[in-house]
């Protein structure tokens, strides 16, 4: 009796470390949403965006490489309300849309944190883990020409749902 007891101990605490574990990787945009520090972001080529080169100077494109586990590739979500995050990079620095465009192709690039609209990015979930990060100008961010190389550039483009503007946080 004492070892069927343990049994189904053993079984429900299985099943709610498996619930609690499913909850926490739904909630991955949730807490982008909040604070997540640290984490990377993947493209649709499982590759990693990437502060390119690891600069810490301002206007450093952001791009996709091959994940490596390094600082450039880690990123801090920060709320600042109204649903809005700052993605902030390795370098103190925020992602931010070059000069504010509201323009297709524009280069996403890390930049001192302003507060400015062109750092705020909402975070909508499509669900499978994958988010759309759309920008002040109600576009997504976008692999450039839904290419899968190494040192493709991230830009904003008109939000159309291709792969290249699926990402996974993680």
């Amino acid at each position: 009796m004492r070892s069927s007891r343990q049994t189904r101990r053993r079984t429900v605490a299985a099943v709610v470390a498996t619930a609690g574990a499913l909850v926490a990787m739904a909630a991955v945009p949730a807490a982008a949403a909040s604070r997540a520090g640290n984490v990377a972001v993947q493209t649709f080529a499982g590759k990693c965006l990437d502060v390119d080169g690891a600069s810490p100077s301002n206007d450093t494109p952001i791009i996709q490489y091959r994940c490596n586990g390094r600082s450039n590739q880690r990123f801090t979500f920060q709320s600042i309300g109204d649903g809005e995050v700052q993605i902030e990079t390795f370098a103190d620095k925020c992602l931010d849309v070059r000069s504010g465009s509201h323009e297709d192709g524009a280069g996403v690039i890390q930049y001192a944190c302003n507060g400015q609209a062109n750092q705020r990015f909402i975070v909508q979930p499509l669900g499978d883990g994958e988010v759309l990060f759309l920008t002040s100008a109600g576009k997504c961010l976008d692999v450039a020409g839904e290419s899968p190389a190494d040192g493709a550039r991230i830009i904003q483009n008109t939000c159309t749902g291709l792969f290249s503007q699926r990402f996974s946080i993680g």
